[in-house]
């Protein structure tokens, strides 16, 4: 769920509303400020609202292609990336190392997708591309066809593989190519 907080000055009072609703008033600008701050961390903690089953139920599909699930440590294993419930985040585990990811059980449950679409080696492909990206300090954002890497030392910022069209966007020009493709441009890039 999205909540828009917003914190604004009008006829001498500071509003503080949650969702187009007025919650807290007052003419304190370092208490308004306050409550700013505990209401962002209140409703961004409460703001996960999967429940351990319903992400469980949600994989279960996922099962034959190697997925082990830990339910006494809420924890989802498939190949070299593992979700941990409690905090919410994906790792890259391979060779003693253990890499942050970013996008949380969303990334997580996209690279099961691509999977079950008998792409196995090009999931593992696409875990070692993100964990090089995260290494070299860019940001990659996935929908739900493509993968967008951002950085400054991309052609206009950016690069962009879409899997259902297989087309490559290089930010100055659009190509067919496959996925190896993309991430050879992208690490021949960034290992420069």
């Amino acid at each position: 769920m999205n909540n828009k907080i917003a914190l604004t000055y009008e006829n001498g009072e500071f509003n503080l509303t949650l969702n187009e609703s007025i919650i807290k008033t007052g003419t304190d600008f370092d208490n308004a400020v306050y409550q700013f701050k505990q209401i962002i961390a209140t409703t961004s903690a409460t703001s996960e609202t999967k429940s351990w089953e319903s992400i469980e139920k949600s994989i279960l599909g996922y099962k034959d292609n190697g997925l082990e699930i830990n339910n006494d440590y809420k924890t989802i294993t498939f190949g070299p990336m593992k979700y941990f419930y409690t905090t919410g985040k994906v790792f890259y585990l391979s060779k003693g190392e253990m890499i942050g990811l970013r996008g949380g059980f969303d990334f997580f449950h996209f690279i099961l997708t691509i999977a079950s679409n008998g792409n196995i080696e090009t999931c593992v492909s696409f875990i070692e591309l993100c964990k090089e990206v995260v290494e070299s300090s860019g940001i990659y954002r996935i929908t739900d066809s493509s993968i967008t890497i951002l950085s400054p030392r991309l052609n206009y910022g950016s690069a962009e593989y879409n899997f259902n069209s297989q087309k490559i966007n290089k930010g100055a020009s659009i190509a067919q190519g496959t996925f190896e493709e993309f991430k050879s441009y992208i690490l021949d890039i960034f290992k420069k």
